[in-house]
């Protein structure tokens, strides 16, 4: 089997550290013929220049490459006859129409890291025919993905709007949380049991274990952090908009301007 990766980020390196293990025939192709020679020219893999030569002889074709970049990138490929897929969560599958065999491959996990097991992350599968979704699952699990997800764009878009809350929008309340507490001395670790416990507690059982000031309508605490937030436009802005959305989830019918 022959695979054709495009692209030199974080999903196509992913993609080639795995592949390199397996019994398969890779060929790279990027912008920056230099770049990728430099990234990947030790390796044993072909690496190729003009992107109207890529994908002469290969099963499959991997458009790993920035969003922005999948419909220019595809349109240079030219006319192909095997099986040429995109790696975004956020981009249709029409923006392959060209080619008579196309699908989509995304797994709704972080890929800053090689991860060293992927078993427990689901990769999300569309295509356009019952054998080439076939062929994406079977190089899902080539890969080291065994959970398979079939959806269409539109279930796949949601499900990437979904992952910026499960994955960025926490990471970056985090990362606020560190900063605050270096700010006042506070020491982070007092929090990550809490943290565990907040996150353990969702995956195994997903209750509705909100608590904290807004989910009992306290006016009195809030009005409180609120006060103490005012040296911290940002975090007093986050604190104000999230109260605002539990307040309003709880059903509480006073806001934060009634404080």
């Amino acid at each position: 089997m022959k695979i054709t990766i495009l692209g030199n980020g974080k999903m196509a390196n992913m993609l080639l550290q795995k592949l390199l293990s397996k019994p398969v025939s890779i060929e790279m192709w990027g912008r920056d013929t230099q770049k990728i020679q430099s990234l990947y020219g030790s390796l044993s893999v072909h690496i190729i220049g003009d992107i109207e030569r890529v994908g002469l002889e290969s099963d499959l074709i991997i458009l790993a490459v920035a969003d922005s970049a999948i419909a220019n990138v595809a349109e240079k490929l030219g006319h192909k006859e095997c099986l040429v897929i995109h790696t975004s969560g956020a981009t249709n599958i029409d923006v392959l129409y060209n080619f008579k065999n196309r699908g989509v491959w995304w797994p709704p996990a972080s890929v800053q890291i090689i991860l060293d097991e992927l078993s427990e992350f689901p990769a999300c599968v569309e295509a356009n025919t019952l054998e080439n979704k076939a062929q994406i699952i079977s190089f899902s699990n080539l890969v080291g993905f065994n959970h398979i997800f079939e959806c269409d764009s539109l279930k796949r878009l949601q499900m990437h709007t979904a992952a910026v809350f499960a994955n960025n929008f926490t990471t970056y309340i985090m990362l606020r949380l560190r900063e605050y507490c270096e700010v006042y001395n506070i020491p982070i670790d007092i929090y990550k049991p809490m943290l565990k416990q907040a996150i353990g507690t969702f995956i195994e059982s997903n209750p509705n274990n909100l608590t904290g000031p807004a989910s009992r309508g306290d006016k009195v605490t809030l009005k409180k952090h609120i006060k103490t937030l005012e040296a911290d436009p940002v975090m007093k802005n986050m604190y104000e908009f999230l109260t605002e959305s539990i307040l309003s989830y709880k059903n509480f019918d006073f806001k934060i301007k009634d404080l």
